[in-house]
């Protein structure tokens, strides 16, 4: 084979392997330990997933689609990849219920219980959906910091605004000397008027 061919294939599968996105997908693993007959199992069983907003089985919400995978287990446990979607993991409790039975039966999927809480790692997908931060609510006193804002246009700004916030010696307002020397800052003189 040429050299030129090899450096052509070898481009090519370099590429086909290569991951197209690394964005964050809502994707997430779940690890869990199945015993049958109090014994580890070792099979593969048909799996049946579905998310819920309440712990208790036959109560609450499902969030999401259902998801049903072929899933190998090796003495006891398995692994699976799970996506119920971005939208599902907004920060309120979530449990995972699990239905089981072997592969190609014709019988319902028996349902393990209880449903498994998900823990923290699942919402990180939150910021899948935060294309923006969230608003501050009108809760949020003192929760930002003048370190983290940049500027704030005068337009933004409306009520009173405390003198201890505002800078002493600048020209773009007048400063009350009074109201300036209460703040122990020093007292500077402007001339100015209104118009």
């Amino acid at each position: 084979m040429p050299c030129g061919t090899r450096i052509i294939i070898t481009a090519l599968a370099l590429m086909l392997v290569a991951p197209g996105d690394n964005a964050q997908t809502p994707e997430f693993t779940y690890q869990g330990r199945l015993t049958a007959g109090g014994n580890p199992a070792t099979a593969t069983y048909e799996m049946q997933f579905r998310l819920y907003d309440t712990a208790a089985v036959g109560t609450g919400t499902q969030k999401g689609l259902t998801r049903t995978n072929p899933v190998q287990v090796t003495d006891g446990v398995f692994t699976v990849q799970l996506d119920f979607g971005q939208n599902q993991f907004n920060g309120s409790p979530r449990y995972l219920e699990i239905g089981i039975r072997p592969p190609g039966s014709p019988d319902p999927f028996t349902v393990l219980s209880p449903r498994q809480p998900i823990t923290s790692t699942p919402y990180s997908v939150r910021s899948l959906i935060s294309t923006a931060a969230d608003g501050l609510s009108v809760a949020c006193v003192n929760c930002i910091s003048s370190s983290q804002i940049q500027s704030v246009q005068g337009a933004q700004v409306s009520g009173e605004i405390p003198v201890a916030s505002i800078p002493a010696g600048s020209g773009n307002y007048i400063q009350n000397a009074a109201a300036t020397l209460s703040t122990g800052k020093l007292a500077v003189a402007q001339e100015g008027g209104f118009d």
